[in-house]
């Protein structure tokens, strides 16, 4: 997530296709008990689902240290969304449908998409160089003597290490400080330079790299000759998406989570400007991203190079395998074992904040779970709906 560490994406279906070191280090350290199979499966009813995920969210929110969360479905573009708990622990404000949450990595999603728009309008290519962008001081950036590309950096297939070397993510106390503020883009820039000559995949094609995502954002940015946060406004508006931010106005504030690590108010990671812009910036809502999933799954009703480049955005760039049952897209992470569907997801984690995120297009159902405290259950909570609804 912003900040999460991928450790891989093979297993079962709904293993998550990110899983996360930090998110893995700041979990609760009691898992609440769920059940191993839910009471839905894909024909259940409107009234059937929402019973099962109000179940799951007061399980929930009945730990003392999980403060809330946001439970939703989208089915064929009819939705249930489930909000319990708190905005903050202690007070009075309660979880709805429309509160912001820090998403973490699902970000990377949308910055595939920002990607994915300018190759349908042929801003760029897939496969276009990236050092031409970069300043003239800045040498050929190569892996295993190969150019780098917006698309080595989109799928984590560039060599990029997980976090630039001067970033301390985790320097103490990161419950005090956001430890992202402040790193401009003479430091990208910096962070870049050095990283020329020591790319490495690891004897694999994929490496998950925060930083490279950073990279990517910032650099999509300047090429639509404009700040990233400006880009991908314009394309989160056009999907119905108006309140999704990586800056965010004063004014809405007010319905914006506060996200808690075991109980322990934890400082925003969103503002932390170039390092997490297009890693884990964003800030989000539940039928945000509804609206978002809903138009991945069915664009027709978007129009202009928009409507491409969500069919883009989903499709096979970087497959794990032979048989490309897993891989990477724009961002997304999929996956398909024998006898289902393709699945994408994200997940995401923050200091304070967890999120769930998983769509299947060929049945029209996505999932999204969102916490304002860092949980390992989110996790838990989206696969368990995902391996009952999806076919």
């Amino acid at each position: 997530c912003g900040l999460i560490v991928a450790a891989g994406v093979a297993g079962s279906l709904m293993l998550g296709f990110v899983m996360a070191q930090l998110g893995s280090m700041m979990a609760e350290s009691t898992p609440i008990n769920l059940p191993e199979k839910l009471k839905i499966s894909a024909e259940s009813s409107d009234a059937e689902l929402r019973s099962q995920l109000t179940e799951l969210a007061e399980s929930f929110v009945e730990k003392e240290t999980n403060t809330g969360i946001v439970i939703a479905v989208t089915r064929a573009g009819k939705r249930e969304i489930v909000p319990r708990g708190l905005l903050q622990a202690g007070g009075d404000d309660p979880i709805s449908e429309t509160t912001l949450f820090e998403i973490g990595s699902v970000s990377k999603s949308i910055t595939g998409l920002v990607m994915a728009e300018q190759v349908t309008t042929g801003k760029l290519k897939f496969d276009s160089e990236i050092t031409p962008h970069l300043p003239d001081a800045i040498p050929e950036l190569k892996i295993d003597d190969e150019a780098v590309t917006f698309g080595h950096l989109v799928t984590h297939n560039s060599g990029f290490p997980r976090l630039a070397f001067n970033t301390r993510p985790y320097a103490p106390p990161f419950q005090t400080a956001n430890p992202y503020a402040g790193f401009s883009e003479a430091d990208l820039l910096k962070a870049i330079t050095v990283a020329e000559g020591k790319l490495d995949r690891r004897g694999k094609d994929f490496n998950y790299s925060n930083f490279g995502f950073a990279t990517l954002a910032w650099l999509l940015g300047k090429n639509g000759e404009s700040t990233f946060p400006e880009l991908q406004k314009s394309v989160t508006d056009r999907l119905g998406m108006q309140d999704t931010w990586i800056e965010l106005p004063e004014e809405k504030r007010s319905v914006l989570a506060t996200g808690h690590l075991r109980g322990v108010e934890i400082p925003y990671w969103f503002d932390g400007g170039l390092y997490i812009n297009g890693a884990g910036s964003t800030v989000s809502t539940a039928v945000d991203l509804c609206a978002y999933l809903e138009a991945l799954m069915g664009p027709n009703s978007i129009e202009g190079n928009l409507k491409e480049a969500l069919k883009l955005a989903i499709t096979t760039q970087n497959p794990f395998n032979e048989q490309d049952r897993s891989g990477i897209a724009f961002g997304w992470f999929y996956q398909r074992t024998p006898g289902v569907r393709r699945v994408f997801g994200h997940s995401g984690a923050t200091a304070g904040f967890s999120s769930f995120v998983e769509f299947q297009p060929g049945s029209r159902t996505g999932i999204i779970v969102l916490s304002n405290s860092s949980s390992e259950d989110v996790n838990r909570i989206g696969k368990l709906i995902a391996k009952s609804l999806f076919l």
